[in-house]
């Protein structure tokens, strides 16, 4: 929800209110399957989609997702950590070799091999340079908001 909030402040200027309850609102904040399967179903008129926003916004990505473990457990429990992140980068690369499996649970819930595969093909699991400025431009961005009291460091295992 916070990038929407620094979207819709930064970006459009607009002060929004949010609401936790399901009832009829002009507009909803969906992720994951709900946001997949509303936007493949048309259920709604406009559909707009936050890390295309952010890009165009800042021309960076923006990373929606980080695996983060505390320094003190990662130093007292270095070589089980060490291996879990090597399990991690392994499922990272190895992923878009068994979309087969995952296309079968999907098109249970109703999407087509089409619309799955087109999903797919454009999440990135990356962490490049550019992501960790947008990473940091993110954390800027949430200070400015209020939603930060100040930029996290980064700092990486690997």
């Amino acid at each position: 929800m916070v990038l929407f909030e620094i979207l819709m402040r930064e970006k459009f200027g607009i002060k929004h209110t949010f609401t936790t309850e399901n009832n009829d609102t002009e507009a909803k904040v969906l992720i994951g399957d709900k946001a997949l399967f509303s936007t493949y179903n048309g259920d709604w008129e406009y559909v707009y989609d936050l890390g295309t926003l952010w890009r165009e916004f800042t021309g960076l990505p923006f990373v929606f997702a980080l695996w983060i473990v505390r320094k003190e457990t990662a130093q007292e429990h270095y070589s089980e950590v060490a291996e879990f992140t090597r399990t991690l980068i392994d499922i990272k690369n190895d992923s878009k070799k068994n979309l087969a499996a995952l296309l079968d649970h999907y098109q249970f819930k109703g999407l087509s091999s089409y619309q799955i595969i087109d999903y797919w093909e454009i999440i990135n699991y990356e962490l490049s340079e550019s992501h960790i400025q947008g990473l940091l431009k993110y954390f800027s961005f949430a200070v400015k908001i209020g939603r930060l009291k100040k930029i996290p460091a980064l700092e990486f295992f690997i």
